[in-house]
């Protein structure tokens, strides 16, 4: 009730499909920052995690990230607190130790998991590091960003349902850089391409699309 009765004005913006809708509310809700709209708002404390060679996993700020680098990172998460819980999840479900995690800064003794006997001991010399590492490596697979699938841009296209209208989405390195709706825009697009820019929200929805099989991509040519 309280928002309707605050509208004033609706516009709309037509889209060949689900697609091109959702890669369009993700910009538009950032940078029109609607009051009723917080999932898709400004997410400055996204990441990624990485796996330095030794040592604990490492969270790497959005603000940080160059999209070529994305390929081998883990996530993308919203928030340290969500890469950290993530790891607390994985602990609990494989043995991992806490301390090897970077999830307990105590430097002796057995970790908080270990006196629960939920680690498998790599904080007290029972279990190898390289082991332990090679297990959390593992445990990370399904949190793994692939690398981009095409040695450049890539495109998709959308054709409406209801209308000959066709949109060709352009994408790199799991980054939007633009719609076209003609040849035009497109040669326009691929010749001048935009910087691609480290969004969570488009990086998240290309993903999941890539992982079932629902994002059919193809080389620019």
């Amino acid at each position: 009730m309280r928002l309707s009765q605050e509208i004033r004005r609706i516009e709309f913006e037509e889209t060949a499909g689900e697609l091109g809708a959702l890669l369009r509310e993700a910009v538009l809700v950032k940078s029109l920052l609607p009051a009723h709209n917080r999932a898709l708002r400004r997410k400055e404390e996204a990441g990624v995690l990485t796996l330095p060679a030794d040592g604990p996993p490492q969270f790497v700020p959005a603000a940080a990230i160059h999209p070529v680098e994305l390929a081998g990172h883990f996530g993308p998460f919203t928030s340290k607190r969500g890469a950290r819980e993530t790891l607390r999840a994985l602990a609990a479900e494989h043995h991992l130790c806490w301390r090897r995690l970077g999830l307990e800064k105590r430097a002796g003794g057995p970790c908080f998991q270990r006196q629960l006997r939920r680690c498998a001991g790599a904080c007290v010399g029972a279990e190898d590091p390289v082991a332990h590492d090679q297990r959390l490596a593992a445990a990370l697979v399904s949190c793994g960003i692939p690398a981009w699938p095409t040695a450049g841009p890539a495109l998709m296209r959308e054709a409406s349902p209801h209308s000959e209208r066709i949109d060709v989405h352009v994408m790199h390195h799991w980054c939007w850089l633009g719609t076209a709706r003609d040849d035009g825009e497109l040669q326009r697009l691929l010749e001048t391409p935009p910087r691609p820019a480290f969004d969570i929200d488009v990086a998240r929805l290309l993903l999941k699309r890539w992982a079932n099989g629902t994002l059919p991509l193809v080389a620019a040519r």
